[in-house]
């Protein structure tokens, strides 16, 4: 059974032109080479395990491979072993998401959008609401020629490793490719047995877990803790729409119906479309 190994997500903001954006590395880590968030739902992960990781490695090593494969490593003495449809089953995978996000997407932490530094005040995901597919959607058209590769050539593999994956992903079990928010059919249950997958099987690079969130953001950093909107804080409204008022140029009002609209929005994450 293969099993997919990066988390890819999409990201839901109040910010003009980034309203929609696939979310890189690159905006947490500005200089990291990384283009992938490393996910494996076959060991729980645990927030106690991952405090105990030397804290300038706790967000890179869900972005670099050997860092990620060394925290598997210190997490899989708790976890017995668990083929995909098991770990499915038993809360893994909206476990695994829920730390991913809760460490890359911290509250007060710096996120970046072209170059520009932003201040995270929360995100919001609904659990359940991923989905697998492939890595690949399409074959491209045109290829520069890297590494001695011809066009036609490199399509001849873009195209065959495609098809593996759309076969990969056809072989999974419906409940296995779509998270509880997603798939509402309650006459599919799981297989009793796993359909004589082996326990474990190694992630492949042909698929990953999809993901939407709303990440709600505020202009710059460095600010001081104590002028940071906290939860719950009466204020907090002000404080954001202040933040949005001097980022555009403008002179912010307490008077309740100026710059309004402005406030970065909290729309509810969008549920993933099943194909």
């Amino acid at each position: 059974m293969s099993i997919p190994n990066t988390l890819t997500i999409y990201i839901n903001t109040s910010i003009p032109g980034n309203q929609f954006i696939k979310y890189n590395p690159t905006m947490t880590i500005p200089n990291i080479d990384s283009k992938n968030v490393y996910f494996n739902p076959l060991v729980k992960l645990s927030q106690p395990v991952i405090d105990k990781t030397p804290k300038k490695d706790i967000v890179t090593q869900f972005f670099e491979k050997g860092l990620f494969n060394t925290l598997l490593v210190r997490s899989e003495q708790f976890t017995k072993p668990r083929n995909l449809i098991q770990a499915t089953q038993e809360g893994f995978v909206d476990n695994n998401i829920e730390i991913t996000l809760k460490n890359i997407f911290k509250p007060n932490s710096v996120f970046y959008l072209n170059k520009q530094p932003y201040t995270v005040y929360s995100f919001e995901w609904e659990k359940g609401n991923w989905k697998i597919d492939t890595k690949i959607t399409e074959v491209p058209k045109t290829y520069k020629g890297q590494y001695g590769i011809s066009t036609m050539n490199y399509r001849i593999i873009m195209e065959e490793q495609l098809k593996e994956a759309k076969q990969a992903l056809h072989n999974l079990p419906r409940d296995v490719i779509y998270g509880s928010a997603i798939n509402q059919d309650s006459s599919y249950q799981f297989p009793s047995q796993p359909l004589g997958m082996p326990i474990s099987s190694k992630p492949t690079s042909n698929l990953s877990y999809y993901i939407d969130i709303t990440l709600i953001l505020y202009p710059g950093e460095n600010i001081p803790l104590a002028e940071r909107p906290a939860i719950g804080c009466r204020n907090t409204k002000h404080k954001l729409n202040k933040a949005w008022a001097e980022l555009l140029g403008k002179t912010y009002s307490l008077q309740p119906h100026y710059y309004e609209s402005k406030e970065p929005s909290r729309s509810k994450t969008r549920k993933m479309k099943r194909h």
